[in-house]
This record gives C-alpha cells, sequence and structure tokens, in this order.
C-alpha cells in the first residue's frame, strides 16, 4: 500500500477530533483510504496519551479504547475504522497525532 496523505491533529483536553474525512476521502477521488496509521507524535515525557476509540459516543467510561501513548502506533485496517475513529485527549493539556492515509 502505498501512502498518499497524512496530516497532523492536535488534540486539546476535553476535545474529541476525528480524522479529516476530505484527507482520507478526497472529493475529487475515485479511491478512499483503506488503511490509516496513526502515530501519538507528543513531545517525549509529557503525559498526552490520547484515547483511540471507534464508537459513535466517544465519551463512553475511559476503559473504552486503544490508548495510545507517547511514540506509539496503532493502524486502522478499515474506511470503516478510519471514518469511526474518535480520539480524546487523556491526562495532558495537549497532544500531537499524525495519520499517514493509504490505498
Amino acid at each position: 500500500m502505498k501512502v498518499f496523505a497524512d496530516e497532523i491533529i492536535d488534540c486539546a483536553a476535553a476535545t474529541v477530533k476525528t480524522l479529516t474525512a476530505a484527507t482520507y476521502a478526497p472529493p475529487n477521488s475515485t479511491t478512499v483510504s483503506t488503511r490509516a496509521t496513526v502515530t501519538n507524535v507528543s513531545t517525549t515525557g509529557a503525559d498526552s496519551a490520547v484515547l483511540v476509540r471507534f464508537i459513535s459516543n466517544p465519551t463512553t467510561g475511559p476503559s473504552v479504547g486503544r490508548r495510545l501513548l507517547v511514540n506509539e502506533s496503532i493502524v486502522l485496517e478499515s474506511f470503516e475504522d478510519i471514518q469511526n475513529c474518535k480520539l480524546l485527549l487523556e491526562g495532558a493539556v495537549s497532544a500531537r497525532i499524525h495519520v499517514a492515509y493509504s490505498r
């Protein structure tokens, strides 16, 4: 698979972020992303864990989701996972996420 787009998402406390639809499914394109690598690229040493969730209500209890620590990655393997991904900051003031999209 070849990376065709990427983005940086800045997460702030108490704010739910989603991946950018115009990036993973460009309006004038005939294909959409079927894979995304989501990496927490926050400053090392900061408590910048981010919860990655795939549910319609991202405020559901803290035990729901995958905790993504600094320098960790998770690979989303389908368009549906990319579309439903929610990012929620946990523990710090801010975090930075890099997402690389491929198809």
